[in-house]
């Protein structure tokens, strides 16, 4: 068969592109898309509801869509096709050779001893954090990340609550703890990079101790310096967690485009697609670097953990708001405060969402 790619660009301008693709009524016969298109591309009409029929959702790949929290559905119908991530979802990768020349136990140590827990995860970050040529400034972090939903995840909680048919900002304790050991990190510590969006190039330098990512991730690290070894460990343990768990964002979604004409051809190419890249690390920079055996059984009992999802954050400008209310923790405001405020916005986000999509 014959696949005529449409629309491509920049991340960013994704949904604008679709938009355009829409109202100018192009062929537009599959969407891939992610956790912050849903709800909204369903919503505006980007894409319609796809037949159930075409999938066996009681079996892997696809049984993940039956699950709880795999948000495929919205007033009833179901909208995008998700997969099982056999890849371990979003796991805690650190250089390793940092933790051995600060004489520290590794994530992936802490972790076969059953102390692998926010506590030690902490500990770790701190003692990593360093200022090499004292200038006041730390120049080597022991924790970067830009969201908060790794940590959410890790104490069991997501940023939004939902019910089989409503979101709601979630305001369980738990989430206030999470935000609370970022606020300590941060201000208190100072052990979580200052800059959120260096962390791939800070790892490659020896300039970062660990970060929540894709395992991808690491392979790229792999292909681009022999200098620092690389490795994974579960997410830690939450402080309200009975159990670790797989932190999963559906970053691989189908959906059928609103201006489909080769329905039989779509569905067909969304199932090659998922069965042929199952499981399936893949990085066009990576260069051939591979995960070791140590690596490989890791992962696996990684993605054996019970799996706690993202939640979606395709509600407007929900996905901006929230990560308006980490910068305001980031910035030193109390966690309690920023929490009241920030989660009338997003239930406000929610709203809008939600209102102009009936």
């Amino acid at each position: 068969g014959k696949v005529t790619v449409v629309g491509t660009g920049k991340y960013d301008d994704r949904a604008a592109r679709l938009t355009n693709l829409v109202q100018s009524k192009t062929q537009v016969d599959v969407v891939f898309s992610g956790m912050e298109d849903f709800p909204s591309y369903a919503t505006t009409n980007l894409v319609r509801p796809i037949d159930t029929s075409k999938f066996d959702f009681s079996k892997a790949p696809y049984d993940i869509n039956n699950k709880k929290n795999s948000y495929t559905k919205l007033n009833g119908n179901t909208y995008f096709v998700k997969t099982d991530d056999t890849t371990g979802g979003y796991v805690l990768l650190y250089n390793k050779t940092l933790f051995e020349n600060a004489g520290l136990k590794t994530p992936a140590e802490l972790y076969k001893e059953g102390n692998w827990t926010w506590d030690t995860f902490r500990d770790a970050a701190r003692n990593l954090t360093q200022d090499t040529n004292s200038d006041g400034k730390n120049d080597v972090y022991g924790f970067a990340d830009y969201d908060i939903n790794a940590l959410l995840c890790s104490n069991g909680v997501s940023l939004l609550n939902y019910d089989g048919s409503k979101f709601s900002p979630n305001t369980d304790a738990r989430v206030k703890r999470a935000y609370q050991l970022y606020y300590d990190m941060y201000n208190v510590d100072k052990s979580i990079c200052t800059d959120p969006w260096s962390w791939s190039t800070d790892m490659v330098q020896g300039k970062l101790g660990m970060v929540c990512q894709k395992v991808s991730q690491l392979l790229y690290w792999k292909s681009q310096t022999n200098k620092y070894e690389f490795d994974l460990a579960p997410l830690p343990k939450g402080v309200d967690a009975n159990e670790h768990y797989a932190a999963l964002n559906y970053e691989n979604c189908f959906a059928i485009g609103a201006t489909c004409k080769n329905a039989d051809g779509a569905y067909a190419y969304i199932k090659f697609y998922i069965e042929q890249t199952q499981g399936k690390l893949y990085n066009e920079k990576t260069a051939g670097a591979k995960l070791n055996a140590n690596q490989e059984k890791m992962l696996k009992e990684i993605s054996a953990l019970t799996a706690n999802p993202y939640s979606p954050t395709g509600f407007g400008s929900l996905k901006n708001d929230a990560t308006s209310l980490l910068w305001d923790i980031r910035g030193g405001k109390s966690v309690g405060s920023a929490l009241e405020f920030w989660h009338n916005v997003l239930k406000q986000d929610i709203d809008i969402a939600m209102k102009n999509s009936k």
